[in-house]
């Protein structure tokens, strides 16, 4: 079990989030699944900016659109270490809800 993060790649993660709500939509979570890199050491985990970049395609961001016509959640991955550059993210599902 842990006992401490520390996330040291805020300024990446407002990065990313700023780069979404450019593009119109509200970002929500950043997910980083299965990186070897990132490991834990005496039950602390720290989390830098190069580990989400260098996640191998598991670096994952859900963002939505919500408004008076539909519910749009998105979930995009990252193919590229350019985290605040749209086109390195790659829209892998997506669920609309229309009210």
């Amino acid at each position: 079990m842990l006992k401490e993060v520390n996330i040291f790649a805020v300024d990446q993660i407002i990065s990313i989030g700023k780069m979404f709500e450019e593009q119109g939509m509200e970002f929500s979570s950043l997910f980083v699944k299965n990186n070897e890199e990132m490991k834990v050491s005496k039950k602390i985990l720290d989390i830098h900016g190069c580990d989400l970049s260098r996640s191998g395609g598991k670096t994952i961001a859900f963002c939505m659109i919500k408004n008076e016509e539909k519910f749009h959640r998105m979930w995009f991955t990252l193919n590229s270490y350019k985290m605040d550059d749209f086109n390195s993210w790659k829209l892998t599902k997506e669920d609309i809800e229309y009210y």
